[in-house]
């Protein structure tokens, strides 16, 4: 008896067996492959949406904060005061309190919006410095925010479990 039809009897009852086993694990991850890219592409506008609102309104706060403590806080108008105060409260509703980046910039808009009405030495020293950390904060967090988009859909995907 030869051993050939033997072989070829193993080698078939092993592609029968392996083979589909195979397909189901390239099926698999090209499946999680075009899953991952797919949500990538329908939530990426978001972020991005997300952060220039971010990027407008904090850019809008930081010069409203400077112009009303350099042409002056109390000379403001109920409507001013109002705006100034919806502002702040956009921007908290942006951040997420879970991220503790976003809660420091949180700390720094009240800090420099408290501190517009600052008089004498002490309040001038008081706003200068509340306003410069508020405005590094905003910057570095829009930096660190554009980062994260710039991040490929393969990488980001790994980086969140996906």
């Amino acid at each position: 008896m030869s051993i050939i039809p033997i072989l070829s009897l193993a080698v078939a009852l092993l592609t029968v067996l392996v083979g589909p086993l195979v397909s189901w694990a390239i099926a698999k991850r090209s499946m999680m492959i075009t899953q991952r890219t797919s949500a990538r592409q329908l939530v990426l506008p978001m972020p991005q949406a997300w952060l220039n609102e971010l990027r407008t309104k904090l850019a809008e706060l930081i010069a409203i904060t400077m112009h009303y403590y350099v042409a002056g806080y109390d000379d403001r108008t109920d409507e001013e005061y109002r705006n100034l105060g919806l502002l702040e409260q956009q921007l908290k509703l942006l951040l997420d309190p879970a991220n503790s980046a976003h809660q420091k910039l949180v700390r720094a808009i009240r800090n420099a919006v408290e501190a517009i009405g600052g008089v004498g030495p002490k309040g001038h020293e008081r706003f200068a410095e509340a306003h410069l950390m508020f405005e590094r904060l905003a910057r570095e967090l829009v930096q660190e925010e554009w980062a994260s988009l710039q991040t490929p859909v393969y990488e980001q995907g790994t980086k969140t479990g996906m």
